[in-house]
């Protein structure tokens, strides 16, 4: 059975949910492509492993056969994947945005676990081309990120697909 949300919180209006990082999911195969370790923010609590900035991202098509070679063994057995997309700060990779494009294209769901840091004509493109199934904004106060922002973001994917999730890392 699926686990409840963990937290809920009203952003600007709307009332969202926290989803624990690692979430039962029921159509099939999840997969967490860690992305790399470079992030924006140097938050305490992440260390080193995930906002290190030792772990480089790979060229675009290291990650595109990945996927594939997933899906593919998937399809052998008639299941769609889930992918979740972390890192460090996975939208800071270049040419992020071909990774969940490639995953739609294939009719797979993904997660994007992510603070938010991006401009609004970023997120605004995302939601525009290739949605995230879920998405899991964390907020960071303390690093100066702006709830504002982030609320117009979890407004904007809330609209969507009414899959967002919020935690507030204070």
């Amino acid at each position: 059975s699926r686990r409840r949300h963990t937290r809920c919180a009203l952003v600007t209006g709307v009332q969202t949910c926290a989803l624990p990082i690692c979430f039962p999911v029921t159509i099939g195969p999840r997969y967490i492509l860690k992305l790399h370790n470079t992030c924006n923010y140097k938050c305490d609590f992440c260390g080193p492993r995930y906002n290190g900035g030792t772990e480089r991202w790979l060229d675009l098509d290291i990650y595109i056969k990945t996927i594939d070679k997933i899906i593919e063994s998937a399809n052998r057995e008639n299941k769609k994947v889930w992918f979740q997309l972390t890192g460090g700060e996975p939208t800071l990779m270049p040419n992020f945005i071909e990774i969940p494009e490639h995953i739609k294209s294939l009719n797979q769901n993904y997660c994007l676990f992510t603070n938010g840091g991006r401009t609004p004509r970023w997120w605004h493109e995302l939601a525009k081309e290739c949605p995230p199934d879920r998405l899991i904004l964390a907020h960071h106060p303390h690093q100066g990120s702006d709830r504002e922002h982030i609320s117009q973001i979890t407004n904007m994917f809330h609209d969507i697909n009414n899959s967002v999730g919020y935690r507030d890392w204070e």
